[in-house]
């Protein structure tokens, strides 16, 4: 069969259980619920600080799960990052992290925007509850990692679920008899046998998706490969375990980071670990070698490594330095063309642009007056939505017709 990748998960096994459990009980009816327009990203701004949120089960878009779970859409997250990194307003960004993992889907993307971001900005990620799977695949490409002591992290790992109804459907006097093109094409279909080569199969594409898990981990915090795959076993710790493995870089609470990144105490200097010296002792980097910078920044041109080896620049300020050449080649090109950099519409402008705009606005203001309340916005939204579904469907029908044939198929899978 067709696999499509929301079925590779990044997710702590409990929160796996209930959500399936969860999906398990929901009519088609249910499923077929308005997907959440979020207007506004999961981002605010605080002080010169951008804390975007990372909270709830992960999937690509914003979906009826983000309705049902008070999930985090990874496109938003993207999206968000990008955004702070690229204001003037903003010094720093914090990502407020309570999430238990979720789908594969969308979270390269992710992590690569924030490791991005780290190039220009500090990026720090503040674990509030839970940070697992798929969320520390994301934490991990933040600068530095704080949690309170009571919190858990890792769970490092990449799953999918197969069941093999065939003695259950041959008791039961039922043949599934696949039409197909190759021995792979209806592999896991129920009813069919799961052979030892279609195991194999899906275990290569697991496989696949838990290499790049290990690699962004590696990048990211700096670590070798070795001492992250001593954890990477899907076991979750509690903070001051995780401190002790260097999954994180302290104990402290989501006000206390925010605080000193407010105040200034930010910095683009990041830890680099190894596997002799202690955590304390790499506060401040090392001028990056040859190889570190080939594996950081591929790509760029001998004499850009040259230069970054002469200067003696850190991992960060080298790759600091080709986001910026890349920028430049980028706009001469653009001039020499005549062209504009064509770019994607934020979800924002794809609002604004429709006909719908009036629709657009009616919803604001009342997210607005239950912002009032104390709320914040994504709160706010979902508020709104829950109580006007008439008007949050009009204006998503008008402004994201893409979503019901994914809404259709999501309904006649689980029906």
């Amino acid at each position: 069969m067709t696999i499509p990748l929301d079925n590779f998960w990044s997710i702590e096994p409990g929160a796996g259980s209930k959500l399936e459990a969860a999906l398990n009980s929901l009519s088609p009816e249910t499923l077929r619920l308005p997907a959440v327009l979020q207007p506004a990203l999961p981002m605010e701004i605080i002080r010169g600080v951008a804390v975007v949120d990372v909270a709830g089960l992960l999937t690509k878009r914003p979906s009826s799960f983000s309705l049902l779970f008070d999930g985090t859409s990874t496109e938003q997250v993207t999206e968000a990052v990008a955004k702070a990194a690229s204001d003037d307003r903003v010094k720093s960004i914090i990502l407020r992290i309570d999430s238990p993992g979720g789908s594969s889907a969308g979270l390269a993307e992710a992590a690569d925007a924030i490791l991005a971001a780290r190039a220009v900005k500090p990026v720090v990620a503040s674990v509030c509850g839970l940070c697992c799977s798929a969320a520390y695949m994301l934490a991990s490409q933040a600068g530095q990692i704080f949690a309170h002591r009571m919190d858990l992290v890792g769970c490092i790992g990449s799953k999918m679920m197969l069941y093999d109804f065939s003695k259950m459907f041959t008791e039961a006097g039922i043949r599934a008899v696949p039409i197909d093109t190759g021995p792979y094409k209806s592999a896991g279909e129920p009813g069919t046998e799961i052979t030892p080569a279609h195991e194999a199969y899906f275990q290569g594409i697991v496989d696949h998706f838990f290499g790049d898990f290990i690699q962004s981990i590696v990048r990211g915090r700096r670590m070798p490969e070795s001492a992250v795959r001593k954890v990477a076993d899907g076991r979750v710790f509690v903070a001051g375990e995780a401190l002790k493995l260097r999954l994180i870089d302290g104990i402290q609470s989501f006000d206390s980071t925010l605080a000193r990144l407010q105040d200034g105490a930010g910095s683009t200097k990041y830890p680099v670990f190894n596997e002799e010296t202690p955590m304390s002792h790499h506060m401040n980097p090392e001028p990056a070698n040859l190889k570190e910078l080939q594996e950081s920044i591929p790509g760029m041109a001998a004499e850009f490594y040259v230069d970054c080896l002469t200067k003696q620049l850190t991992v960060a300020d080298s790759t600091r330095a080709a986001l910026a050449e890349k920028d430049r080649q980028l706009t001469a090109a653009s001039k020499a063309t005549g062209t504009q950099k064509s770019g994607v519409k934020t979800l924002e402008e794809r609002v604004s642009s429709t006909a719908t705009s009036g629709v657009a606005e009616q919803l604001d203001d009342l997210v607005r007056e239950e912002m009032q309340t104390g709320a914040d916005r994504r709160t706010a939204m979902v508020r709104v939505c829950r109580r006007h579904p008439d008007l949050h469907a009009s204006l998503l029908t008008a402004s994201n017709e893409r979503n019901v044939p994914a809404l259709d198929a999501i309904a006649q899978r689980f029906r």
